[in-house]
């Protein structure tokens, strides 16, 4: 599965519009097939679930550990590239979670 390179770039655009300071250092992506892996899209949206987690954290009212806005942000960004946000913050807890036995 591949990421228009358009779609990154809105994407990327949706999180600066909702105040990430991650996304705004993140280059726009010119790729020579027009498209980018996937990653690039789980990559983009991870770093700012992060960084809008932290900014957070002082914050009462949280849905999947940030503000509703935060999150509404990222869903729209995910759904710009075709991403599910569930899917997306499920993998982030699976990188995250130790199993130990």
């Amino acid at each position: 599965m591949s990421i228009t390179d358009s779609n990154f770039n809105q994407a990327r655009q949706i999180l600066i519009n909702g105040d990430s300071q991650s996304a705004l250092l993140i280059s726009e992506k010119r790729s020579r097939g027009g498209s980018l892996p996937v990653h690039y899209g789980y990559e983009l949206i991870e770093t700012v679930v992060d960084e809008f987690r932290d900014l957070d954290a002082n914050d009462d009212n949280y849905t999947k550990g940030m503000t509703f806005d935060h999150y509404l942000t990222v869903t729209k960004a995910a759904m710009q590239m075709n991403l599910d946000i569930e899917e997306v913050l499920n993998g982030m807890f699976l990188k995250t979670t130790k199993v130990t036995f």
